[in-house]
């Protein structure tokens, strides 16, 4: 799925397919390696959510939403809320131990299959274990999701 760099979640990676910006700001983005066919994976985020540090190249690299907005990747894994109805797999959980036990008491842990019945900008309706559940927004953007092929 392509996406933005700002939309990576924690701890995934993407190739960088795109670079959307003027031209001096492109320049700066390939002198500190973000060039199209590169690997980028998300280290971690502020408390904030901004900025956000990536590892390029061996590099450790912080950039503002604004600039890693501008940055299209491609990824096998996003967060849920950018998911669009359809079947997925948990691939991991991004969070404390409040939101983890949450989860589990839903049913959600690493390798569920769950699918998203209806997208709202607060949040996902999915169905898990045939009982369907309303995940927040702010939730949603915590689980790492890997869309199934149409079988």
């Amino acid at each position: 799925m392509k996406i933005t760099l700002s939309q990576l979640p924690v701890g995934v990676d993407g190739t960088i397919v795109e670079i959307n910006a003027p031209h001096e700001l492109r320049e700066r983005l390939y002198g500190m390696g973000f060039i199209k066919g590169q690997r980028v994976k998300t280290i971690r985020r502020a408390p904030l959510r901004d900025p956000v540090v990536y590892l390029i190249k061996g590099s450790e690299i912080s950039l503002r939403e604004e600039l890693s907005s501008k940055i299209v990747i491609e990824s096998r894994f996003f967060s849920l809320d950018l998911a669009i109805p359809g079947e997925y797999v948990v691939d991991s959980l991004v969070g404390g131990r409040r939101f983890l036990e949450k989860m589990r008491f839903i049913g959600i842990s690493k390798g569920s299959r769950i699918r998203v019945v209806k997208s709202l900008s607060r949040g996902k309706y999915i169905r898990i274990n045939n009982n369907d559940v309303f995940i927040p927004y702010r939730q949603a953007m915590r689980i790492v999701v890997e869309e199934l092929p149409n079988e």
